[in-house]
């Protein structure tokens, strides 16, 4: 007749009857479920069933709903447990969730921190449900930016969980992911890459090179060894990752598509010219073949590629892909997005470099007008462009026009000049 084990007899039965399919045996349970209550006057008993239907809500993003029957979980279990009792508090902090999802973080928040605070007078400081609720709030931190507070709290979990649970346990490795990626949002990169890189060495012993978390634990390493200036260290791990996903999973997987991709990227920033052409090529075919020549993924190769053959100074080669390019971006989201932008100023350079400059004048002045639409005469893109347009008319020998532009950019440098060190590289380039 205790309530505890009535919740967990309610939740087994529930799972075999709609998880396994075992409708026999959850029609016994249900039955001595029934008969204990007939013996008890204590009908609460129901919370933990409704919480599977509050988490159904939840990944449904049905919140209004959600928030309603999670009120009516906790009052059922404050009701027949307590207020302290675990399962209690474990439901009031699910209660996050459900006011995130309903975008009112600040009170998700306070319910959190008033969660921790009972969880660690009912369970102690170290319990893994305190812990559990810590992450979660670490987390609310970290997406309203307070990575401060948000790297406090994870480096207190990954404490507690690597002195109880061991340094290589999920939990502890789980907690020093998160930890490690707010310490690289900000900025402390070899705090971060050291995290990581000992998270690698874990996965490596535990899983093997060709499962999917050590894989992921390989792109976040080399990514880190890129951002500190390990750029061989970081084309080798790269290379790496690709012959572990290739053998895991295939040429043509989604996995061993996007760390070509990162490989040909790495290649190019090591002015591996040639190797970078050939892998993102190799990379563009595939994609193309897989996912269609709209989807983002063979957009970002293409990009990369029209990058590397301009880097080459292969401008006629360089054309028609960003053609394709800005088509792509243009029908994935809209004419006026800053990548569609991105893109078609960076068709009229490579138009330019081709001596096709009456186009390369067209494309950018309706970039100019675009974004002076959009981000106003002040901003460094506006300004950035006008720039480009300027060079462009120039070398039509349109000085006339180009002059006026060059000015008005001047002026704007300078009137922004020592606000940010933007305006002096905008203010040097003229």
């Amino acid at each position: 007749n205790d309530p505890g084990t009535l919740q967990r007899m309610a939740e087994l039965s529930r799972m075999l009857r709609h998880k396994v399919g075992k409708l026999s045996d959850a029609d016994d349970l249900d039955s001595r479920i029934r008969e204990a209550l007939a013996r008890s006057s204590d009908t609460s008993t129901t919370p933990g069933p409704l919480q599977t239907d509050v988490q159904a809500m939840v990944k449904a993003s049905q919140f209004d709903d959600a928030e309603r029957l999670q009120a009516r979980v906790i009052e059922l279990a404050a009701a027949a447990l307590g207020d302290m009792h675990p399962l209690t508090l474990a439901w009031r902090a699910a209660r996050a969730d459900v006011l995130i999802g309903l975008d009112r973080r600040d009170e998700a928040e306070v319910a959190l921190k008033d969660v921790v605070v009972r969880q660690v007078k009912a369970l102690g400081d170290e319990h893994a449900d305190t812990q559990v609720t810590r992450m979660t709030l670490a987390r609310l931190h970290r997406h309203k930016e307070d990575y401060e507070s948000a790297g406090r709290m994870l480096a207190k979990v990954v404490d507690v969980r690597r002195r109880i649970l061991g340094v290589d346990h999920a939990d502890a490795i789980s907690a020093t992911v998160e930890l490690a990626d707010v310490l690289a949002l900000q900025d402390k990169l070899d705090q971060a890459l050291a995290l990581h890189q000992y998270v690698l060495k874990s996965r490596r012993l535990s899983l093997g090179d060709e499962h999917a978390m050590t894989q992921l634990s390989m792109s976040t390493v080399a990514r880190l060894l890129h951002d500190t200036g390990a750029h061989d260290e970081a084309l080798a791990m790269q290379q790496r990752i690709v012959d572990a996903s290739t053998r895991a999973h295939g040429e043509d997987d989604p996995a061993t598509l996007a760390s070509m991709h990162m490989l040909g990227i790495e290649q190019h920033a090591h002015r591996q010219f040639a190797a970078a052409e050939a892998t993102l090529a190799r990379t563009l075919e595939l994609r193309r073949s897989t996912r269609g020549a709209r989807d983002r993924g063979p957009l970002a190769t293409l990009a990369a590629r029209a990058l590397t053959l301009k880097a080459q100074g292969k401008f006629d080669a360089a054309v028609p892909h960003y053609r394709k390019l800005v088509e792509g971006r243009t029908q994935v989201l809209g004419d006026t997005h800053t990548d569609t932008l991105a893109a078609t100023e960076a068709l009229a350079v490579a138009l330019h470099e081709t001596a096709e400059d009456a186009e390369a004048e067209q494309l950018l002045q309706r970039v100019v007008d675009v974004r002076r639409n959009l981000l106003g005469d002040h901003h460094r893109l506006t300004l950035s462009t006008m720039s480009t347009h300027a060079m462009v008319l120039e070398a039509q020998d349109k000085l006339n026009e180009a002059e006026p532009i060059r000015q008005l950019v001047q002026s704007l440098c300078r009137a922004h000049l020592g606000d940010n060190r933007l305006w002096r590289q905008c203010e040097k380039q003229q």
